[in-house]
């Protein structure tokens, strides 16, 4: 079983380098690039797609069904679970990547009121559609002690920290991109392997953790040019959290 268990996480690494391979140039370092929201095509949604397209149909296709109680046979162990709690912290291990190497001079896409923006409009998405979706869906969680077990949360939120790095930092180096996607899966893998959810829960919520990032670097500059005005000299724009509610606080003169 440990050893299917490790086959198992190599090939979601190795799939999660590759998919960043393809993504993202092979060039080490990049001259600035255009904004994201400039270059996005079509294509780029195929993947997050069949990711969500794949669990819903786990609700209509015995043979998706059977693969879950498969893997959950054969690689689950809530006994003896691994790195218990970690995947509680290091879900979100991607995006804290981002502002450190902003802290330490190694500079992305964009500045820290813009990137923090489209990260929280990123959040927004996902946590309102993995919501929806755990209320519409009910599919009782792996234990049977809940109906909110699809998609799962976790991998969501990794995998949208995975795609905000790779916005970042993905035209500078490959292995932003390839570092951000391991760690996601293993996540995802962590999530299955200690028996909090089935393979197409993670698999769902991989979908819709890139999806939602990809959406919020197309709708940030809409937002941000129907919202702000063009001189914006005058204004401070800062993530803010009262009342256990997180929210932007903007102040200025206009």
């Amino acid at each position: 079983m440990k050893k299917g268990f490790t086959l198992l996480l190599l090939r979601l690494f190795f799939a999660a380098s590759s998919f960043a391979a393809n993504i993202a140039p092979a060039d080490t370092v990049a001259t600035p690039p255009a904004d994201s929201a400039q270059h996005q095509t079509v294509a780029s949604y195929i993947l997050p797609t069949a990711l969500i397209s794949y669990g819903v149909l786990s609700f209509h296709s015995q043979s998706l069904r059977n693969a879950d109680f498969y893997v959950q046979r054969n690689f689950s162990n809530s006994k003896n679970r691994l790195l218990y709690h970690v995947d509680d912290i290091l879900q979100y291990s991607p995006a804290a990547a981002v502002y450190a190497l902003n802290t330490f001079g190694i500079q992305g896409k964009h500045n820290f009121a813009d990137r923090t923006f489209t990260y929280v409009i990123a959040e927004g998405l996902m946590i309102s559609t993995t919501k929806l979706m755990k209320r519409g869906m009910s599919r009782p969680d792996i234990n049977g002690n809940t109906l909110h077990g699809f998609p799962s949360g976790h991998s969501a939120t990794a995998f949208l920290a995975a795609e905000f790095l790779s916005q970042e930092y993905g035209d500078r180096s490959v292995w932003f991109t390839v570092g951000g996607y391991s760690a996601a899966a293993l996540i995802a893998v962590l999530r299955v392997r200690n028996n909090f959810h089935y393979m197409s829960d993670v698999i769902t919520g991989a979908g819709i953790g890139i999806a939602s990032a990809k959406l919020a670097y197309l709708v940030y500059p809409v937002l941000k040019q129907a919202l702000l005005p063009k001189n914006r000299n005058n204004i401070v724009i800062m993530p803010a959290r009262l009342s256990n509610i997180n929210g932007v606080y903007i102040a200025g003169t206009f």
